[in-house]
C-alpha cells in the first residue's frame, strides 16, 4: 500500500450518533428523506450509494441488495471502492418496509428507488444533505459532540 502524508489518513474523526440521536433525527423527517436515512443507517451505505439505488438492485425473494453504483452531482458511476460493491443481506422487516415504499414511490424508466419528484432523476447529494438538515431541523434537534 502506498501512503501519501496527510492524504491517506482521516483529517477528522467521524461523528457517530447515539441511538437516541439517530431516533431524534429520523423522527423529524418525512419520506422519502426518512427512508433514505433509514436505508443508510440499516445498511451502512454512503449518501451517494443510497441515492443511486434502483429497484433491480433488490432481490426480495433472497432478501439481498446488490450495491454497484453511486451518484455525485447527479452523475452515476461505479461505487467509490471495490470493497463498497457488495451483496448485502436484508432483514425481513426492512425488506417489507422497502416493498411498501416501492408501491408508493413514483415510477421512473430507470427504476430509481428515491427519484427526485421534480426531475424523475436522482437527487444531488449536496442538495439532499442541506435540504434534510435545514428544512427538517435535524441538526438542531440533537446535540452532537
Amino acid at each position: 500500500m502506498i501512503e501519501i502524508r496527510g492524504v491517506s489518513k482521516r483529517q477528522k474523526k467521524p461523528v457517530v450518533l447515539t441511538v437516541e440521536q439517530y431516533l431524534a433525527v429520523v423522527d423529524k423527517l418525512e419520506n422519502p428523506y426518512k427512508l433514505m436515512v433509514q436505508v443508510a443507517m440499516c445498511l451502512g451505505l454512503r449518501v451517494s450509494e443510497v441515492l443511486a439505488l434502483q429497484w433491480r438492485d433488490f432481490d426480495f425473494d433472497t432478501l439481498t441488495l446488490t450495491v454497484t453504483r453511486g451518484t455525485v452531482h447527479g452523475r452515476i458511476s461505479r461505487v467509490k471502492t471495490e470493497y463498497s460493491e457488495d451483496e448485502l443481506p436484508l432483514d425481513p422487516a426492512f425488506a417489507h418496509l422497502m416493498e411498501q415504499w416501492k408501491r408508493q414511490c413514483s415510477k421512473t424508466a430507470e427504476g430509481w428507488v428515491f427519484p427526485n419528484p421534480t426531475t424523475g432523476n436522482v437527487f444531488h447529494s449536496g442538495r439532499f444533505s442541506r435540504t434534510t438538515s435545514r428544512r427538517q431541523g435535524a441538526r438542531r434537534s440533537c446535540s452532537v459532540p
